[in-house]
């Protein structure tokens, strides 16, 4: 009986243990808008940080400073020697090593992201077959989506939670009829006193204040003065007072206006909810191969449209969007350049220069890292579209060129 109590004890204890490690945070998954600002207050690098700075830190997080061969001095070239084994190598099915050039080119591009620099360019990594490259792909996404779920891997998108009791028409509200596939119900029975409408395009909440006032409220929010002015100067965080928020916030936020007359009140209704990355489902990250099917349809979901239609009693709040709104401020990601993924390429085109897509009459605001993957006999695909090449950055990936990096293929493939 005690070896039985000791074992369910010890059974029990385990299962916890994996519990929390399962569990994301719940500190940071919804909070309302006054405790985010808060928040936004006291770790403003870590809530403050769009799809771009937030790639660049969860490499960081996986990467250790690199060690370079000489002191800092004249004869350094920045070969830096970087250790890829937690990014790479470290909980994944199929180990990707990376050689010391790939690595040098692969960590100036992560810190180009860092510096704002890379906003509007497609980053195609380019090498012969064999050469690793859905490996290291494969990888990388896995490790961006693991990252997403740790503490320092948080990252807000807007959550709209309005309780209909506050609106002018409450008073008819209640009596109006939702229709269901079996019986009709009234909003208050099906939905409670609240609407809670999550942004598909991933907004930021700190887009929801219009972007004059934006400046003011950094300036108020931030005691740290360095952090301060990094975040009010430095072009990593222009989009805080750049970037606009998607076409269906931009309307809730408009028609809840009218509704209170009082921005007090409009802000109560947002909240900030944890951004969810599931490759597996396409949330935050894409990755299509060449014979998956084109998508071109808007999305749209009518119980939510009906809901907003019914509560607002006007249609000014159109919820339609793109599949590009589920990789807003996310990954889009093309294994291989042919077939279909040719046209998905360019019709990237438009979409990285300006940042915008049309979706019916509206337009959709894109602001995703797109990734892409090719082998040089694929280029002549896209390399008749003149006006696209400024807006392709090629990363070489070739052949394993160091033998450390080769030592270890080999001992992956055939152990010691």
């Amino acid at each position: 009986a005690d070896d039985l109590h000791k074992k369910a004890a010890k059974l029990e204890k385990t299962l916890r243990n994996l519990s929390n490690e399962l569990k994301i945070n719940d500190l940071y998954d919804k909070i309302n808008f006054d405790d985010f600002l808060f928040l936004a207050s006291r770790k403003p690098e870590l809530v403050f940080r769009d799809i771009f700075k937030f790639f660049h830190d969860m490499i960081h997080f996986y990467v250790p400073e690199g060690q370079d061969d000489y002191k800092v001095t004249d004869e350094s070239v920045g070969f830096v020697n970087y250790n890829f084994y937690q990014l790479f190598v470290q909980g994944c099915d199929d180990p990707f090593f990376a050689d010391r050039l790939f690595a040098n080119r692969f960590m100036n591009l992560v810190n180009s992201f860092g510096n704002g620099l890379q906003n509007n360019k497609i980053i195609l990594f380019e090498g012969p077959p064999g050469s690793g490259k859905s490996t290291f792909l494969n990888n990388l996404l896995n490790k961006l989506e693991a990252f997403s779920n740790q503490p320092e891997g948080v990252m807000y998108k807007t959550y709209w939670r309005i309780n209909i009791n506050t609106l002018k028409k409450k008073a008819n509200i209640n009596n109006l009829l939702v229709k269901s596939d079996e019986n009709e119900t009234s909003i208050s029975e099906q939905y409670g006193n609240f609407i809670e409408i999550s942004c598909p395009c991933n907004d930021h909440p700190i887009l929801q204040i219009p972007k004059k006032y934006r400046y003011k409220l950094i300036e108020d929010l931030i005691e740290d003065a360095e952090i301060k002015e990094k975040i009010l100067n430095s072009k990593e965080y222009y989009w805080i007072f750049k970037d606009s928020p998607c076409h269906i916030c931009n309307s809730i936020f408009h028609t809840l206006m009218d509704e209170y007359g009082d921005p007090m009140m409009v802000l109560k209704t947002i909240y900030a909810k944890r951004m969810t990355f599931k490759r597996q489902v396409g949330k935050g990250i894409s990755v299509f191969n060449p014979g998956d099917e084109l998508f071109m349809k808007p999305i749209t979901d009518i119980t939510v449209q009906k809901l907003i239609n019914t509560t607002f009693q006007n249609e000014d709040i159109k919820y339609i969007f793109s599949n590009l709104a589920y990789t807003n401020n996310g990954v889009y990601a093309l294994m291989d350049i042919k077939e279909n993924n040719i046209r998905r390429l360019t019709d990237l085109h438009g979409i990285i220069s300006d940042g915008i897509h049309k979706v019916e009459h509206v337009e959709e605001n894109i602001k995703s890292i797109f990734l892409g993957l090719v082998n040089p006999e694929d280029k002549k695909n896209y390399e008749n579209v003149k006006s696209f090449q400024d807006r392709i950055l090629h990363v070489n990936i070739p052949y394993i060129l160091d033998y450390e990096a080769e030592v270890n293929v080999y001992k992956n493939k055939f152990d010691q």
